[in-house]
């Protein structure tokens, strides 16, 4: 007995060392992909937060007021005095400059002394007619007729009171419906959310149907045949111990000699051996039978949830749609009462007052054309009563070309130019007279973008000269046609180009007429959203947009992950993206959430989805992993 107590001890061993040399074999061969191996760069790694993020198209511009005013001289005398410079205000009718009227003021001395006395009475009184016919025409033309001014006040005042009315009615019926607008409000919020919660459930049921699908099964198969073939060999094995074991005891009970009880114990352990070797690699068949198993039946599971979530999110959907159209339906039967009436006959009111007014302020206007032609033809009475002759005549034009000689603003602004020069004759342009104020950038788009940059589109313009501020504009319009050339026709030198102008809305701004500025019309804008680098975001192999993320790592941020020095699962998550522009991309999502850590190079990680890595300061790149398949088949 005791020779087969050593030999049974030998085998054992054997079957030990075999273990070992089977475990190794397993280590050896397993893909790198232990913790070890499993590194991530901290450099690829972004905390997801939100933010603002819009589509723009760019262009560039140039600063101009929206009111330019060019004055000239009507007189060709020479300057003995220029009144304003660069940066003065001035208003409508004030004097700019001074002429020399030296050599006509002469003329007109000499004409008078000239004159009798009967002349000079009848030139005073078609100049006095004639002071009158001017001063009439200056009060329309300037805007300082008492009537007129009368009038169009209570245009105002009428206009104004008919508005104010309008918002007391308005004003009533929103706190009436506040209540029911803000039910509709919540009604549409719960509504979206549930749809949002249904497409994502949609999606996420439709991957994992698809990945159910494309499973490969054919490993399932093959393992399912070897551990059949494995339980055959250990039932037979079992079968030949069970039969030695059997052979030996009968013949100790016979007492057989000993040659034949070593023999008998030999075949024993010979037979428990190959039981031992059949039962390790049926568990062996077995477990390679479950690693294959278990992934379809993952799958499935993940099939059955996520079409439960579907059916869960189709009920939520359906009965916030019906809650949703019910808060509408209130809202819109709310009706009119007594306090609603009254504030309408309020409105009615006012709003015939303000037609009254406008009937006044034409009547007034047509008052004041009335008596600026009884001027007109008082001066016409008074150059017939007056027999003018040629000398008369002359004598009235050197008085208009007196009067004629003042230079005057005609707009009231800023004088931004200034080209009149003591002792030089008052030719062509003297001053340029603009508004500073109300500032607009004229440009040009393209043929290309005219289709999408519409009129009422804002605009954020920066410059160099007020470097990182950035002011507001919105486009107020854009030309009907291209370019023309210096014939009239259309440019086609180049591409087609289209005017266009931008109303600076910023009360107060650094910009300064004539400066070159940057544009970025607002296409598409989208704000407090979750936004992430275009690169993040890839197609996996079930054709569904998602991204990396660190599981565990949330609010935490990539550099306490470096320095805390654990491993983290690497998830993959589906995304919908939204609004993207050339830098980022809009996501959202079912577990998409502000805070958690994002790898931004996926490309370099794909393998490592669903284990374990650890941070590293190295720079990882996706390198070349041929070799390893090559040898090892995987």
């Amino acid at each position: 007995m005791k020779g087969i107590y050593m030999r049974r001890k030998k085998t054992i061993w054997i079957v030990a060392g075999a273990a070992v040399v089977a475990v190794s074999l397993y280590f050896a061969l397993r893909p790198a992909n232990d913790t070890e191996d499993n590194l991530v760069s901290r450099m690829d790694l972004t905390e997801l937060a939100s933010g603002d993020i819009e589509y723009t198209i760019s262009g560039t511009g140039t600063v101009e007021s929206s009111l330019s005013h060019k004055v000239y001289a009507s007189q060709n005398f020479p300057v003995t005095e220029v009144l304003v410079e660069v940066g003065d205000m001035v208003s409508i009718g004030q004097e700019l400059l001074l002429l020399d009227t030296k050599t006509l003021e002469e003329q007109i001395e000499s004409r008078e002394l000239s004159m009798t006395a009967s002349e000079r009475s009848a030139a005073q009184q078609v100049k006095a007619a004639e002071d009158n016919y001017r001063a009439a025409r200056a009060a329309i033309d300037n805007d300082s007729n008492a009537s007129l001014i009368s009038a169009e006040s209570s245009v105002s005042n009428a206009y104004d009171n008919w508005q104010k009315a309008i918002r007391t009615r308005d004003t009533y019926l929103d706190s009436k419906k506040d209540g029911l607008d803000t039910a509709v409000t919540n009604a549409k919020n719960a509504r979206d959310s549930a749809e949002a919660a249904l497409n994502a459930a949609r999606t996420a049921r439709n991957a994992a149907d698809s990945a159910l699908k494309n499973h490969d099964q054919s490993k399932i198969s093959v393992a399912a045949s070897v551990e059949k073939d494995r339980q055959e060999e250990f039932e037979a094995a079992q079968t030949a111990y069970e039969n030695a074991a059997s052979d030996l005891k009968q013949a100790e009970a016979e007492g057989a000699e000993e040659g034949e009880l070593i023999s008998l114990e030999a075949a024993l352990l010979a037979a428990q051996s190959a039981l031992d070797i059949a039962r390790y690699a049926l568990e062996n068949a077995k477990s390679v039978t479950q690693a294959a198993r278990a992934p379809y039946q993952t799958l499935q599971a993940n099939l059955s949830n996520a079409a439960a979530q579907v059916t869960s999110a189709e009920t939520a959907y359906n009965q916030a749609v019906s809650a949703h159209d019910k808060a509408v339906k209130e809202r819109e039967d709310g009706g009119a009462d007594a306090a609603l009436i009254e504030y309408n006959h309020t409105i009615d009111a006012a709003h015939a007052a303000y037609q009254t007014a406008l009937r006044s302020q034409a009547a007034a206007v047509e008052s004041a054309q009335n008596a600026l032609q009884q001027n007109r033809n008082s001066l016409a009475s008074a150059q017939i009563s007056a027999n003018t002759d040629l000398a008369e005549l002359e004598y009235e034009r050197l008085l208009a070309s007196l009067e004629d000689a003042k230079v005057v603003a005609e707009e009231a602004g800023t004088v931004t130019a200034v080209f009149a020069n003591v002792g030089s004759a008052a030719n062509g342009i003297l001053f340029v007279i603009e508004d500073t104020e109300d500032l607009i950038v004229e440009t040009t788009i393209s043929g290309y973008d005219v289709g999408t940059i519409a009129v009422g589109m804002a605009v954020t313009i920066r410059s160099e000269a007020s470097k990182d501020s950035v002011y507001t504009g919105i486009v107020t319009d854009i030309a009907p046609t291209s370019n023309k050339n210096v014939q009239g026709n259309t440019d086609r030198a180049g591409d087609p180009v289209f005017a266009t102008k931008i109303k600076v809305t910023d009360a107060d701004s650094d910009l300064r007429i004539g400066m070159t500025v940057r544009l970025d019309y607002i296409v598409e804008r989208e704000e407090d959203v979750l936004t992430v680098s275009h690169d993040t975001v890839y197609v996996n192999e079930m054709g569904v947009e998602s991204i990396m993320v660190i599981d565990g790592g949330h609010g935490m941020g990539a550099e306490a992950l470096l320095q805390s020095g654990k491993a983290y699962l690497l998830r993959e998550l589906p995304v919908v993206t939204a609004l993207e522009n050339d830098v980022q991309v809009a996501i959202g999502g079912d577990g998409i959430t502000e805070g958690m850590v994002v790898v931004n190079n996926p490309a370099n990680y794909r393998r490592l989805v669903g284990e374990m890595v650890v941070l590293t300061e190295r720079i990882i790149s996706s390198g070349d992993d041929s070799l390893r398949r090559m040898m090892f088949g995987f």
